[in-house]
């Protein structure tokens, strides 16, 4: 008696069918899936980085400003951004001794954090680009930049995508994230 073990042809080919379907069906799943998460990254860096301005200014009992970045990525001195108006290109968390919001070069001293952005096919803006900082009093309320609605985008398909996002800014300084469309007044 002879006894073979292993797979037919017939095996394998119909084995390597069911996994082609299986890899069509999961691809697309897995490219949105991977979508999602840049975009909840670039939203949650903000976040964070405005909840931080906010509670160093309260704790330090000083103005802290976060302005959108020149030079974040190339190592450079921190300057804040005159133009433009893609927050996610990075930002700078910088003390401001003399609650001066006109300042726009902080010294090295009194720099805080530098957020480099990383997602390059999202972007973060304020329509109209008027918003390019925000500053925050001891006590923790905006003294400037204002009320803010800004718009996370992805780059390719825009404001249609549905990971596009709202961010709130309150004149409290308070950030929330909402889905594209809502507004920040509902």
């Amino acid at each position: 008696m002879i006894c073979s073990s292993g797979f037919t042809a017939i095996e394998l080919l119909v084995t390597i069918a069911v996994l082609g379907i299986l890899l069509a069906l999961a691809i697309p799943s897995f490219v949105e899936f991977a979508q999602a998460s840049r975009g909840s990254t670039v939203s949650s860096q903000f976040v964070a980085g405005m909840a931080r301005a906010r509670s160093e200014a309260i704790s330090q009992n000083a103005c802290v400003k976060i302005c959108q970045s020149a030079n974040a990525a190339n190592g450079k001195t921190a300057t804040c951004a005159g133009s433009g108006d893609d927050w996610q290109r990075g930002w700078i968390l910088f003390r401001v001794p003399s609650c001066n919001s006109a300042v726009d070069n902080p010294v090295d001293t009194d720099i805080l954090a530098v957020n480099v952005g990383s997602q390059t096919d999202f972007e973060l803006f304020t329509p109209g680009g008027a918003v390019r900082h925000f500053m925050f009093d001891p006590r923790g309320i905006l003294v400037a930049g204002g009320l803010a609605n800004m718009t996370l985008s992805h780059l390719p398909d825009g404001t249609s995508n549905k990971h596009a996002r709202t961010i709130c800014v309150s004149i409290a300084g308070r950030v929330t994230v909402r889905e594209w469309g809502l507004g920040c007044t509902s």
